[in-house]
């Protein structure tokens, strides 16, 4: 086998796909299908449309559906079917408020919707779903009640509960199910009698039924009971987070913890399978073990954008060899607000974003945001985005991505417009994980003026002589204020030491007498936007 509980290492990286659709949706879980295939569950930062995406063996979208229900955590869940389809419930996630009415919706293999029913549940508090292939039913809980339902949609039974707030329900045999709240375990009748509790005493998140044990991950550590819930040990898992959960395959029960795979041995004991393979600011939030892989997804997060990631894992193979990497830049064209309504102004800017290649292979597709300040909470923080593909940019050459006119901050009585950041990330350069994200982020500082409707002057950039072989007198308008910094930047986007510009009342002049022939980036910053020119530096 791939995987057992004596085995400890490094994981193969043998694939990995990234997926930055939105400025909102984080990945969450994961569950393997039949055929290769796999379903990848995300959720929102805050609130708006969630996702149910079903992926082919090579990371292709083979159906998905994005909607305004809950598909993970204590609001809805998505389970797996002996037919490959899915199961989905949800309560309606409407943005600022979370209120009924809630959603069981069946998917067949191939993303056909068989069936949905509005549940009649009355409360916000919908928690958990769980389905059983012998006796094909599903449990529905809220906070108070209990539902049961066939495969078709049926209602076939209800019953009340005084269990506080679930948080997982799980099948025992065809007749009882074990539900899981905060600090306590219990074993319940279909009609929702309490048969067994036992008391956790520490904040419990996930649960898992072998056919003989149950085990629970509770706080740091790894808690087995019997199935009369006697609590049989306690395994210290300090690595355990708010996102751990357990995982089943045919080769065991697996823990997806902070620090990597691990593995539950009958006894209860856990053995690290491998860690996680480092990928800067990455959490992996979920997993599946199945054929001799393990699929994991988690987000990174860079300047507060977030990127899914979808790692194909391995003990065997040879590792996926990724460098790719990219810089941006930021050239502010212009700046002006906005009346919007009462006491409440838009600052606007027109923007070009530029992108450099640092990586050894051409850059196809990359995503580069930026985003808008407000004031009071929205369903989804508004933004602007460029999707670039098919960019065919090789490396050390850089691409703009004008914007346009972008929406910056929406601000309260702004009579005195002041100073701002405009700031613009990139994301899943080639649809992968930038390795080096320092980067990847350009802010500048900038003033805007008050309630004009038309911007302001763009700034201008003039390069004389161009080509120039010594020296090239830069001369700039609309960079506003006296603190003018110059970089160059060579092909591949690295900043070049150069003597400090002579300063005069028409500009400033670097000396490139020092510099081999070829192209240039001049990046001229002031104290409110920013200007890039393209430099030749030839020899007679």
């Amino acid at each position: 086998m791939l995987i057992g509980a004596s085995r400890s290492g490094e994981a193969q990286q043998l694939a990995e796909w990234a997926d930055q659709r939105t400025e909102e949706i984080r990945l969450e879980r994961i569950l393997p299908l039949a055929g290769g295939r796999w379903a990848v569950i995300g959720t929102t930062t805050f609130a708006g449309s969630h996702l149910i995406s079903v992926r082919n063996p090579d990371g292709t979208i083979a159906w998905e559906d994005v909607s305004p229900f809950f598909v993970d955590g204590w609001n809805g869940d998505v389970v797996l079917l002996p037919d490959s389809g899915l199961l989905h419930m949800g309560i309606t996630d409407g943005c600022d408020y979370y209120s009924p009415p809630s959603r069981v919706r069946r998917y067949a293999a191939d993303g056909t919707i068989l069936w949905e029913r509005m549940t009649p549940l009355e409360t916000w508090s919908l928690q958990n779903m769980v389905a059983k292939a012998p006796t094909e039913l599903i449990a529905v809980a809220s906070a108070d009640s209990m539902w049961l339902m066939d495969l078709n949609g049926a209602m076939v039974d209800s019953s009340s509960h005084d269990l506080g707030e679930l948080r997982r329900l799980h099948w025992q045999g065809d007749s009882a199910l074990f539900a899981l709240t905060y600090d306590s375990l219990y074993r319940i009748a279909m009609d929702g009698s309490v048969l067994d509790s036992a008391d956790i005493g520490i904040t419990s998140s996930d649960i898992r039924w072998d056919g003989e044990q149950v085990f629970v991950l509770a706080d740091s550590a790894v808690l087995r009971f019997d199935q009369d819930l006697q609590l049989q040990n306690s395994t210290p898992l300090p690595t355990l987070g708010w996102s751990s959960t357990f995982t089943t395959s045919e080769d065991g029960l697996f823990i997806n913890a902070d620090d990597g795979l691990h593995q539950i041995a009958d006894d209860g004991s856990v053995s690290l399978v491998f860690s996680w393979p480092a990928l800067p600011a990455h959490m992996t939030t979920g997993c599946a073990v199945k054929d001799d892989a393990v699929l994991a997804v988690g987000n990174t997060s860079i300047s507060g954008r977030s990127t899914g990631i979808i790692r194909q894992l391995s003990m065997v193979g040879e590792a996926a060899q990724h460098d790719e990497d990219v810089e941006v830049l930021l050239q502010v064209d212009s700046t002006w607000t906005e009346y919007l309504f009462g006491n409440y102004w838009k600052r606007r800017a027109n923007i070009t974003g530029f992108v450099v290649n640092h990586g050894s292979a051409p850059l196809n597709d990359v995503v580069v945001s930026t985003w808008t300040d407000v004031i009071w909470l929205l369903c989804a923080i508004p933004g602007h985005r460029v999707v670039a593909t098919e960019l065919g940019l090789l490396p050390g050459d850089t691409a703009s991505l004008p914007f346009g006119t972008v929406d910056v901050a929406i601000t309260y009585e702004s009579q005195t417009a002041g100073i701002g950041d405009i700031c613009i990330v990139a994301l899943a350069p080639n649809n992968l994980a930038d390795r080096h994200p320092e980067d990847n982020t350009a802010c500048v500082a900038t003033e805007f003026v008050l309630g004009l409707n038309d911007p302001m002057r763009s700034p201008q950039l003039a390069l004389s002589p161009n080509p120039a072989s010594s020296s090239v007198h830069i001369t700039t308008t609309g960079l506003g204020g006296t603190n003018i910094r110059v970089r160059i930047l060579d092909a591949i986007g690295r900043a070049i030491q150069v003597p400090d510009p002579r300063a005069s009342v028409t500009g400033s002049t670097v000396d490139v007498s020092g510099l081999p022939p070829g192209a240039y980036l001049v990046n001229v910053a002031g104290d409110r936007a920013t200007a890039v020119g393209r430099l030749l530096v030839a020899r007679p």
